[in-house]
């Protein structure tokens, strides 16, 4: 039991990692600047994100990742 709830918590984590990823890759192009300037506040004040979502990034300690590709 426990360790499908930790499974549960790495895919949610994963998830949200990805949403932060992406909402601030779209933020980074409208505005013009580096996904690395952002911060989940800003995604939060321009309606990237919601105040759930900046919560729960904040309690993971996330913070945007850039992709190489």
């Amino acid at each position: 039991m426990l360790n499908n709830v930790r499974h549960d918590e790495k895919v949610n984590t994963q998830a949200l990692q990805a949403e932060l990823d992406t909402q601030a890759q779209l933020y980074a192009d409208e505005k013009g600047t580096e996904m690395e300037n952002v911060a989940p506040t800003d995604l939060e004040k321009a309606g990237y994100l919601t105040a759930k979502q900046v919560a729960a990034i904040e309690k993971h300690h996330l913070k945007v990742e850039k992709n190489e590709q």
